[in-house]
C-alpha cells in the first residue's frame, strides 16, 4: 500500500465506452513514471485510440495441449509430486484449460493422496471425477429416459456455472459415456458385474450405474452420442452457440 511503485491493470479495454477510451488514452501518452499500466484486450489488437504508444505488447492464447501438460507438472513439481500421464490426460477432460479451476482441483488430489508422491488416475476419477460429476450423471440419466424436461430443469440448476466454464459439463459427460463403453465392452466380452467391478476399480455404486446404462446402449447409439458431443465442443469453442444453448439442444 506504501509502495512507491503502482501496477494499474484495466481488463476489457475494448469493452470500454468513448469518453472511457478517450480519457484512457490520453493518461497512457503520459503516465505517471511510477506507474506499470497493464492493458488487458481479448480482441487482436488495442482501439485505435491507442495507437502511437511506446509500449510492449505480447499475446496471451490459452494454454494448450503440451503446454498445459508441462504448466500443471511444474505446479506438482513445487509440492514435490509426480503425476502419472493418465491421471494428467483425465484432470484437462474434466476441467478444460482454465488455470484457476485446474489450480484449485490440484490442491484438492494434494490433499486426497497425502503422503504419497504421484497422482494416479484412480485418484482423479475418485476424487474429481466422482465429486463433480452428479450433476452430469443426473442429466444422462434423464436423456436415457427422454426426459427433456427434466433434463432442461438440471441445466437451469447450473446455468451460471455452465456460462463461466463451458467446457466443463461437456468434460464430465464424455467421462460418463467413455466409462460406459468401457463397461459395455468388458459385457460384451462376457465379464460378469463382480468382475467388471474388479476391472474398473472405482466405487460399487458408480459402477452398478454404468453397467445399468451399458446394457440399454448399443454401439451405434454410444457411436451418435460421441459425434453430438463433438459437434457441441467446436460449436463451443467457435463460439457458434452459447453454452446454455448448446447443452440445450444436446438434451
Amino acid at each position: 500500500f506504501l509502495s512507491k511503485h503502482r501496477a494499474i491493470i484495466v481488463n476489457n479495454v475494448e469493452s470500454l465506452k468513448g469518453d472511457q477510451i478517450n480519457l484512457l488514452a490520453a493518461y497512457s501518452k503520459n503516465p505517471n513514471p511510477n506507474t506499470c499500466l497493464m492493458l488487458l484486450v481479448n480482441k487482436a489488437k488495442l482501439p485505435e485510440e491507442f495507437s502511437g504508444l511506446n509500449s510492449d505488447s505480447k499475446r496471451f492464447d490459452p494454454l494448450a495441449n503440451e503446454e498445459l501438460f508441462i504448466w500443471i507438472k511444474n505446479r506438482l513439481k513445487l509440492s514435490s509430486v509426480d503425476i502419472e500421464t493418465d491421471a494428467l490426460e483425465l484432470i484437462i477432460e474434466l476441467t478444460g484449460n482454465n488455470l484457476r479451476i485446474i489450480s484449485s482441483e490440484i490442491e484438492k488430489l494434494k490433499t486426497y493422496i497425502g503422503k504419497r508422491p504421484v497422482i494416479k488416475k484412480e485418484d482423479v476419477q475418485n476424487l474429481l471425477g466422482i465429486s463433480i460429476q452428479n450433476t452430469a450423471f443426473d442429466f444422462i440419466e434423464l436423456i436415457f429416459k427422454e426426459d427433456s424436461s427434466g433434463a432442461l430443469k438440471v441445466l437451469n440448476s447450473i446455468k451460471t456455472d455452465i456460462e463461466r466454464h463451458p467446457p466443463r459439463l461437456i468434460g464430465l459427460i464424455l467421462w460418463n459415456f467413455k466409462q460406459i463403453l468401457r463397461v459395455k465392452s468388458l459385457l460384451d466380452e462376457g465379464k460378469r458385474d463382480y468382475e467388471i467391478f474388479q476391472a474398473v476399480r472405482m466405487k460399487r455404486k458408480t459402477t452398478s450405474n454404468f453397467i445399468r446404462q451399458a446394457r440399454k446402449l448399443n454401439l451405434k447409439n454410444l457411436r451418435r452420442t460421441f459425434k453430438l458431443l463433438l459437434d457441441l465442443d467446436l460449436s463451443l469453442k467457435r463460439s457458434k452457440v452459447s453454452p446454455q444453448t448448446g447443452y440445450e439442444l444436446l438434451s
